[in-house]
């Protein structure tokens, strides 16, 4: 079992780790996505990304992408 102060240490490197590689993944595929919107606008002329207005806990109106 690990004691509490190496949890932690493990939570923070976990959660360094997954940032990293989260930001590299989103850096790497931006190019892919730039083309995606592009083709999507040129041959529908809408917006690339949908939204749409919902119903949220208690009633609270909120926009989903």
């Amino acid at each position: 079992m690990k004691s509490p102060e190496q949890l932690n240490w493990y939570l923070r490197i976990k959660r360094s780790f997954d940032f990293t590689v989260s930001l590299l993944g989103l850096i790497a595929l931006s190019p892919i996505l730039l083309v995606i919107v592009i083709l999507v606008r040129a041959s529908d002329g809408g917006p690339a990304f949908f939204r749409q207005q919902r119903v949220g806990f208690r009633g609270k109106l909120f926009w989903i992408y």
